[in-house]
């Protein structure tokens, strides 16, 4: 049986070191990319199970790679970030993210 397959994307190397980490631990191979470039690269090249995306990030946003990915795949996305407002949820949920969680 294969494992499932996470793409974790954040810029701050301490969220995917533990994100990452916590993962693996339950069991999870565990790809990890620093910017959205990095991001949208990565979903084409290993077609992850699952996308952990966070929205602030250098070079291309989260929203952007969100958008940019339900263009030509249906892969889940949870959104995973420090923007807590309303209106970041709605659009990233508009934009075609499966669910948003605010990092504490």
């Amino acid at each position: 049986m294969t494992q499932t397959h996470i793409l974790l994307v954040d810029d701050e190397a301490a969220i995917r070191r533990f994100v990452g980490a916590s993962l693996r631990a339950e069991g999870y191979e565990v790809s990890l990319a620093e910017d959205g470039e990095e991001a949208l690269q990565a979903v084409e090249e290993t077609l992850p199970d699952l996308v952990i995306l966070d929205i602030r990030m250098p070079k291309m946003d989260g929203f952007e790679v969100c958008l940019r990915v339900r263009e030509w795949s249906h892969v889940p996305i949870i959104m995973l970030t420090a923007m807590a407002e309303e209106r970041d949820r709605v659009k990233c949920l508009r934009l075609g993210a499966d669910d948003y969680l605010v990092k504490p």
